[in-house]
């Protein structure tokens, strides 16, 4: 059996749950005899989906707040007592907070937390290998698109200088990078940057970021409402129709972060994009497919039809959804009041620019993972039909 033992932080979310169960299995079962995985919110096992065996290797802690930074002595206390936490080998961070918070809060919550992930690992994990950051499509300024000054040269890649002012500051990714490089000479660390942009995939609760979740269940409710068969008109305009992006579905994300992990020859102080198809696709290509698996047709934009679309479609027809729920045998995990219905609309309707990021760095090293971007949906449903989510 290895001698590795991995360290998540992160495991509620998207990415975290998807590189608790990988580490468990990718690419072998035995590249780590252990997997920790931190959370703020109680998960229980049986949310993993895995199997008994693998289930017994995987040790779950809640309650770790990072938000209450590096000098909180019950924090580090908690931390210190998780059993053999001074074996962790590997460290895979994913955790984020502030959703909808403006720059300079999202900013200082962010930097909060991963400075204080920095603290109980450095103080606590003497045996690090291995350290791996989760940044994203925010290093290319995405959310700055069209404003003066600022640049925009798609395919995005790895090499492109940091975003000028008054931009740089609004990228939180920037310190937590520069913060992991000077702790990666202070310690003798290898460590890496992975960049994925959306984040296609599931959580076993009602997950902020998961667009996945917003997208699978707008599609679901939109069969009960008007029928199997029924066309699905695409809620954006024809520039969102045709743009090309680089959706990143959560199983092949986390296989990258573990496969950089243990090759830290060929990552070590780099930055890597992560996406489903070199290239990227279009929601012209993507739509009716992913409407086909609610037995639906996806159709293009229709700007002179003048029936709600999208998340307007969804609010108009909020009286339909307990209804939706009970008659489908749904869990309420809060799906319908917490997903990310301001995710589904800007992704839809207002992200009119080349998001395609360049992954030829990630395959140059060996990483040759592709999947059409419509898989990555299609597994996180099949998992969210499983967990009772959506029907």
């Amino acid at each position: 059996m290895s001698s590795r033992q991995a360290l998540i932080f992160g495991a509620s979310g998207i990415s975290g749950w998807a590189l608790a169960r990988e580490c468990l299995k990718y690419p072998s079962e035995d590249t780590f005899n252990r997997v920790i995985a931190l959370s703020n919110q109680r998960l229980l096992k049986e949310e993993f989906l895995l199997s008994e065996t693998d289930a017994s290797r995987l040790d779950l802690h809640a309650g770790i707040d990072l938000s209450k930074g590096v000098d909180d002595s019950d924090l580090q206390q908690q931390f210190s007592s998780i059993s053999g936490i001074k074996e962790t080998t590997h460290v895979y961070y994913t955790a984020y907070g502030g959703h909808r918070s403006d720059h300079s809060t999202l900013t200082k919550i962010n930097e909060t937390f991963f400075m204080t992930a920095l603290s109980l690992v450095s103080k606590n994990c003497p045996r690090i290998q291995f350290f791996s950051l989760q940044t994203g499509g925010k290093t290319y300024g995405f959310e700055f698109y069209g404003q003066p000054g600022m640049p925009w040269n798609p395919p995005h890649k790895e090499s492109n200088p940091r975003l000028p002012e008054p931009y740089r500051s609004k990228v939180f990714y920037y310190p937590q990078v520069d913060a992991l490089t000077s702790a990666a000479m202070t310690h003798n660390w290898k460590f890496c940057e992975v960049r994925p942009e959306i984040i296609v995939g599931f959580t076993p609760r009602s997950n902020g970021m998961g667009m996945a979740q917003a997208l699978g269940i707008f599609l679901s409710l939109y069969r009960y409402v008007r029928s199997e068969g029924s066309e699905v008109i695409f809620p954006g305009d024809e520039a969102m129709w045709n743009v090309p992006r680089t959706d990143t579905s959560q199983d092949t994300l986390a296989r990258f972060h573990i496969y950089a992990s243990l090759n830290p020859e060929k990552t070590s102080g780099r930055a890597f994009n992560v996406a489903d198809e070199d290239g990227g696709s279009t929601w012209k290509n993507d739509w009716p497919r992913l409407c086909s698996y609610f037995g639906l047709k996806g159709v293009g934009p229709d700007a002179t039809n003048p029936e709600p679309k999208g998340l307007d479609w969804l609010m108009v027809n909020q009286e339909q959804w307990i209804q939706w729920m009970e008659k489908a045998g749904l869990r309420d995990i809060g799906q319908m009041n917490n997903s990310s219905w301001d995710m589904l609309k800007v992704v839809l309707e207002f992200l009119p620019m080349d998001r395609r990021m360049d992954i030829t760095e990630s395959k140059r090293i060996g990483f040759g993972e592709q999947t059409e971007t419509v898989d990555g949906y299609f597994q996180a449903w099949d998992r969210m039909k499983k967990a009772k989510i959506i029907a």
